[in-house]
């Protein structure tokens, strides 16, 4: 009986190569590692700093080495005695030079281009190239999972493990194995947080749905905690909005809630104020510039003195209604330089409105409370904004 002379297993005389190690039976057997070394990979890992990475430079090298073995003998021996280790053909080699850089791209942890490289390999048809490549995909995932669950926060955590997923979507989802691994990892990170952290949760659960392809169980977490969120932006909303008076449109949805110190009424007093209207998910700020008299004025023109610098407010087509007494007044949807001229006001010493008739003018001072309960409401729609944009 015939032996291997590098693993020592049994071969049929007359074999060229090893059944078992594919090793060549008729030439010398090449040195460990030595496909490898002719395109420069070492067959032995550096020493690297870190424990985490030299594990996967030695997977990556490891997986290298195979393909590269295995892409040398495949090419086969020549008539004429010559070694039946030749140099591997063209597929073989491109493959192998792409695995190389791949591996590399990897312990650079550069996993775009370590895609990208993943995606340019020729079909490969070999059980042990086949093998290798997987090694090496999942070397990949692994890395990048890691990486992900090292984030300083669960949310962070989250949010990584959802980009390193987008990124190679299209190869994982084919494989059940790495959708298990990414499955495995987002539910450590869900499972010790507290019921508090609805957002991070509710992120956590749609990216197992979305990876697991709809699986019920997370879907139906989806809908729980959105629910759970929308309860929670609500009790938020009231916060923030508490001791404002309301008024509610129940047939539009809308609600307006107005600062305790601008006027309840619009024939109240001349003057101008900020109030917020609320529609479900969505605020918006509106203006109400108000003049109060015995005696028309016919407005058509509002400005705006802030110690010492004049600006227009507003100006246009004012309504108008009458008991014993007149009113008139513009309500309308701020812009962003009339909110810069409502800041000036509110911060200013000298705050004076003229009020601008067709005939005659009229100046009111901008009061305390008035300048105050400006500043009020844009402080409280800047976090009623953050609030719904949870």
């Amino acid at each position: 009986m015939k032996y291997c002379p590098a693993c020592s297993a049994k071969v049929i005389p007359g074999a060229r190569f090893c059944p078992s190690c594919g090793g060549a039976l008729q030439a010398a057997t090449p040195a460990p590692g030595a496909a490898a070394q002719r395109l420069g990979v070492s067959a032995v890992a550096p020493a690297p700093e870190k424990k985490k990475k030299s594990n996967l430079l030695v997977i990556l090298v490891g997986v290298v080495v195979v393909i590269g073995a295995i892409g040398a003998v495949s090419g086969g021996g020549s008539a004429g005695g010559k070694s039946a280790v030749s140099a591997a053909p063209p597929a073989s080699e491109q493959n192998l030079t792409l695995l190389t850089k791949a591996g590399e791209a990897v312990a650079q942890k550069d996993m775009k281009l370590a895609s990208e490289l993943f995606g340019k390999i020729a079909p490969v048809t070999s059980g042990e190239r086949q093998q290798a490549y997987a090694d090496l995909e999942a070397a990949v995932i692994d890395h990048a999972i890691g990486e992900a669950t090292g984030a300083s926060t669960a949310f962070r955590q989250i949010n990584a493990l959802g980009k390193s997923f987008e990124s190679q979507r299209p190869q994982i989802q084919k494989s059940a194995a790495i959708v298990a691994k990414y499955e495995t990892a987002i539910n450590a990170v869900l499972k010790p947080l507290p019921a508090s952290e609805v957002e991070t949760s509710l992120a956590g659960y749609r990216l197992l749905a979305k990876v697991t392809s709809d699986k019920p169980a997370y879907v139906t977490k989806v809908a729980e905690y959105t629910q759970k969120k929308i309860d929670g932006r609500s009790t938020r909303v009231a916060e923030i909005l508490k001791g404002y008076r309301v008024e509610t449109d129940k047939f539009n949805n809308l609600s307006f809630y107005t600062h305790a110190s601008s006027p309840r009424f619009t024939n109240s007093r001349s003057t101008v104020y900020l109030y917020i209207a609320v529609n479900k998910d969505t605020a918006w700020l509106r203006m109400k510039t108000t003049y109060a008299s015995d005696d028309w004025l016919f407005v058509d023109e509002v400005q705006a003195f802030a110690d010492g610098e004049t600006s227009q407010l507003t100006s246009g087509d004012f309504e108008r209604d009458n008991t014993s007494t007149i009113w008139e007044w513009m309500d309308e949807k701020p812009s962003d330089s009339q909110i810069a001229t409502l800041q000036k006001l509110a911060g200013a010493k000298d705050a004076t409105l003229r009020y601008v008739g067709n005939t005659y003018r009229d100046d009111i001072t901008l009061g305390g409370a008035d300048k105050k309960a400006i500043l009020d409401v844009l402080e409280t729609f800047a976090k009623l904004q953050a609030a719904l944009s949870d």
